[in-house]
């Protein structure tokens, strides 16, 4: 499944970025400062 998560890199939004990319769903993640996302699981930003 396609899943785009709005707030990828706050404290919700990493955890259910993570869950889903475990769970083997292509993820896209919306973030103000694609810097805060690193260290994330495989994911477009």
């Amino acid at each position: 499944m396609r899943i785009t998560v709005f707030g990828a890199s706050g404290r919700a939004g990493r955890a259910f970025l993570h869950a889903a990319a475990r769970a083997g769903h292509e993820c896209t993640a919306v973030v103000r400062d694609p810097e805060r996302l690193a260290g994330a699981p495989a994911a477009r930003v």
